[in-house]
């Protein structure tokens, strides 16, 4: 299975994931990023980017 990395920012700063997570697949990685959005939105506003463990970029969730 594959580990994703999620990198969380806002407006100022971006907070890099370093020790990632293994999850079954990318539609995992977008549920999870999707969760992460969704608890930290409460406060503020947030995109994830999700990336694998080459460092390429999957996906960005707002």
């Amino acid at each position: 299975m594959p580990r994703f990395y999620f990198h969380i920012s806002n407006d100022t700063e971006t907070l890099r994931d370093e020790k990632g997570i293994i999850l079954d697949d990318t539609a995992a990685a977008a549920a999870y990023a999707r969760r992460i959005v969704r608890e930290i939105a409460v406060t503020e506003k947030v995109t994830v980017l999700v990336t694998d463990a080459d460092g390429q970029a999957l996906m960005r969730v707002p």
